[in-house]
């Protein structure tokens, strides 16, 4: 029953862990509010999902304008859909599950 429940390298308590991680990031991305409520777009909002991000912040001073962006090797690897996991705490520890357990485990390589 344990080899249903994991991927051939991650122990299935972690792989639980791992998909209950991408599955809330997954939700704040995706669900719908019912009528008269507000909270996944408030987390939406809170996450600043929408905001666009050109790269990751290198550098910065006491001015709002001296601001530097690179874009580091391990992040240029990151296929699309990892980059916007980086976005919430709960995709952020998906990847770190992930990248444990190798490149077959969310396309990382």
């Amino acid at each position: 029953m344990a080899d249903a429940l994991s991927c051939p390298q991650m122990p299935y308590p972690l792989y639980t862990l791992a998909v209950y991680n991408l599955g809330a990031d997954r939700f704040i991305r995706l669900a719908q509010d019912t009528p008269g409520t507000t909270f996944y777009s408030s987390l939406r909002q809170q996450f600043n999902i929408l905001k666009f991000r050109p790269g990751v912040v290198l550098a910065s001073g006491d001015e709002g304008s001296s601001e530097t962006l690179l874009v580091p090797d391990w992040y240029r690897e990151l296929p699309m859909t990892a980059q916007q996991l980086l976005e919430t705490p709960w995709g952020r520890d998906y990847l770190a599950y992930a990248q444990m357990y190798g490149p077959y485990v969310v396309d990382i390589s």
